[in-house]
C-alpha cells in the first residue's frame, strides 16, 4: 500500500488468518468430518444481540452534531459490539446540508500506527451491491467502538465470545451436530421378505405400493407375510406390517447441555437467561430486565458515549426513560418510601427515576 507517489512502499500486514490458509483449513475440516460450528450463527447469540440492539436504539441521544446518530445506527452498533466485538462509523463531512455529519458504516477496515491512538490509521472499506471502495482516514475520523480490548492489542476489539471462546465453541458444536442429526433422512421402513423392484409394472409389489401411498389413513387389505411369501416363515418379518421409524434420536442429555451452554453464552454476554427463557414470573422478568438495563446496558452505552464524545468533541447524553416505562409502579412506590422516609421532594424524583435530569 502506498499513500503517496513519493512514499516507500510496505509490506501490507493483516489481522487475523490468510484467507488462502483459512480456505485451506476448512476444506481439511470438511474432508475429515471436524467442521466446527459457528458460534455467530447460534440463538443464543443472537438474542443477546438482538436485546442490546433494541435497548440501543430506544436511548435516546443528545448533545450537538448527534442529529444523524439515529435508532438504527445505535442498534448497528450494539449487534456489532456482542457479535464482533467492534464496530466502525466513518465520519463524513456532508457540505452544506444539515445535519453536516454523516456516519458512514465499514464493513472491513484495517489500522496501522504507533502506540498513541492519535497517530492510527485505518483503511476501511464500504461497501455496495455492486461495488465497494476504500478509505484512508486518520483516527480523529472515524468512530471505533470496542467492546473490550487486550492491552497487547488495544486497535482490535474483543467480544464477549472473544473472551469466553470454550464456551463459545461448546455451543456451536452442538447446535451444528443436534442440527446434523435433524437433518438426517426421516422415514418409516416397511420390512418385507422380498422387494421386487421400483414400483413399475413389472414389480409384484406395485399395486400393494400404490395402495400405501394412496391410503390417506383409510384401512386397506393386504395379504399376511407370516409365511414369507411362499419362502417359509424364516425368511419372514419378526411382526407383520409393523414398521420402523428412520430418522433423528438425540440424545436427552445433548438436548439439556444446549440449552446449559446457551444460558452460558447468553451470562457472558451480559444477558439474564430468564430474558430469554420461558416460565417463570412477571416481578421475576422485571427484575431481569432492571439488571440488564443497569448492568450491561447502561456501562455499554457509556463506552460508547466517551467515543462519539471524543471524535465529535461534544458532550453527550443517553435518555434511558423508554426502557423503564415498564416499571413505572416500581418506580412510584420506591418515591413514596423515600418521602415518606424524609428525603426531599425533588431530590426522590430524581432518586426514584420519575424524572430525568
Amino acid at each position: 500500500m502506498r499513500l503517496w507517489p513519493w512514499s516507500k512502499p510496505e509490506p501490507e500486514k493483516r489481522e487475523g488468518q490468510p484467507f488462502t490458509d483459512a480456505m485451506l483449513t476448512a476444506i481439511l475440516q470438511a474432508a475429515e468430518g471436524t467442521t466446527p460450528g459457528d458460534p455467530a450463527q447460534t440463538w443464543a447469540l443472537e438474542c443477546a444481540a438482538n436485546l442490546y440492539a433494541r435497548a440501543f436504539a430506544a436511548a435516546k441521544i443528545t448533545g450537538e452534531r448527534t442529529e444523524r446518530i439515529t435508532p438504527a445506527m445505535m442498534a448497528l452498533i450494539a449487534r456489532n459490539l456482542i457479535r464482533r466485538g467492534e464496530s466502525l462509523h466513518l465520519v463524513e463531512v456532508a457540505g452544506r446540508r444539515h445535519p453536516p455529519l454523516r456516519f458512514l458504516p465499514a464493513g472491513s477496515w484495517d489500522v496501522r500506527g504507533g502506540w498513541d491512538e492519535a497517530t492510527w490509521l485505518y483503511r476501511a472499506d464500504l461497501f455496495g451491491p455492486s461495488g465497494n471502495i476504500s478509505r484512508f482516514v486518520k483516527s480523529g475520523g472515524v468512530l471505533h467502538f470496542r467492546y473490550a480490548v487486550d492491552p497487547a492489542r488495544p486497535w482490535h476489539g474483543i467480544g464477549p465470545l472473544g473472551w469466553a471462546r470454550e464456551s463459545a465453541a461448546l455451543k456451536a458444536n452442538l447446535e451444528r451436530r443436534l442440527s446434523e442429526e435433524a437433518g438426517g433422512p426421516v422415514a418409516h421402513v416397511l420390512p418385507i421378505p422380498q422387494d421386487g423392484g421400483d414400483g413399475e409394472q413389472d414389480d409384484p409389489l406395485a399395486m400393494l405400493k400404490a395402495d400405501i401411498a394412496g391410503a390417506k389413513g383409510r384401512t386397506i387389505l393386504t395379504e399376511t407375510t407370516v409365511a414369507g411369501w411362499g419362502e417359509g416363515m424364516s425368511a419372514a418379518p419378526r411382526s407383520d406390517w409393523k414398521p420402523s421409524r428412520l430418522g433423528a434420536d438425540p440424545p436427552d442429555v445433548l438436548r439439556e447441555l444446549r440449552s446449559e451452554a446457551g444460558l452460558a453464552v447468553l451470562n457472558a454476554c451480559g444477558v439474564p437467561p430468564g430474558l430469554a427463557t420461558a416460565g417463570g414470573t412477571a416481578q421475576g422478568a422485571r427484575e431481569d430486565w432492571r439488571r440488564f438495563v443497569m448492568g450491561s446496558v447502561e456501562p455499554l452505552l457509556e463506552i460508547v458515549g466517551e467515543e462519539i464524545s471524543a471524535k465529535l468533541e461534544t458532550e453527550i447524553a443517553f435518555d434511558l426513560k423508554n426502557l423503564w416505562a415498564h416499571d413505572l409502579q416500581g418506580r412510584a412506590a420506591a418515591f413514596q418510601k423515600m418521602v415518606q422516609g424524609g428525603m426531599a421532594l425533588n431530590e426522590a424524583v430524581a432518586a426514584s427515576g420519575l424524572m430525568s435530569e
